[in-house]
């Protein structure tokens, strides 16, 4: 199935390329799309190849693409980091950020997306002070946005408290495993997987 969109974004990127050459949008979505069905197949080498073409052929003022753009950054910021390119992962989630900032300001929940990332991929990296920055930032605008009523709100005190357990400050880190527990009770739950695991979590520090 893949294969097949694979032949066929192929063939639709030789067309567009020899109608409007390189630089132009829709050659730059022929790559995207080549990038996504990458994506799909798992060839994450040829996505982010992809995805990076799409980027350096379709870079616009225009907001709606510059969205996008930031949107691409932070695909392949993900696809590096699970290809262990930490570093590059990084890099990608800010270029990422910076647009989203410009255009968005600083409290939208597409910031604190990306914050979430750079804090994932700091922690990937082992910079557990930096993860513990990002996912701190992430978590004040989630708060701000959805108070208690969201899971994502869960998630970054859950990574919160992996980062401060990283860091052996287990009374920080189970404060806010604690944090989790009640936001996923709330959301999704008592017999929801995260819910199970945060209870557990809690329990076990607890001793």
């Amino acid at each position: 199935q893949y294969d097949k969109a694979i032949e066929h974004h192929e063939k639709a990127l030789k067309i567009n390329l020899d109608i409007f050459g390189t630089n132009h949008s829709d050659v730059a979505n022929s790559y995207h799309n080549l990038g996504n069905s990458y994506y799909n197949n798992k060839q994450y080498d040829k996505a982010i190849e992809n995805y990076e073409k799409a980027l350096k052929y379709g870079l616009d003022d225009a907001k709606p693409t510059q969205i996008r753009v930031a949107r691409l950054y932070n695909i392949a910021g993900v696809l590096y980091d699970v290809n262990k390119q930490h570093d590059k992962a990084i890099e990608y989630h800010e270029k990422a950020l910076k647009i989203k900032l410009d255009i968005f300001g600083t409290n939208h929940s597409d910031v604190a997306w990306s914050y979430d990332d750079l804090g994932d991929s700091y922690r990937n990296n082992k910079q557990h002070d930096k993860a513990i920055e990002h996912y701190e930032k992430a978590l004040k605008i989630e708060k701000e946005l959805f108070r208690d009523t969201y899971r994502l709100v869960g998630d970054s005190n859950w990574k919160l408290g992996v980062s401060f357990e990283h860091k052996k400050e287990m009374k920080t880190a189970l404060k806010y495993y604690e944090e989790a527990y009640k936001i996923y009770s709330k959301v999704l739950g008592e017999s929801h997987a995260e819910t199970i695991r945060a209870k557990t979590k809690v329990s076990e520090m607890e001793g």
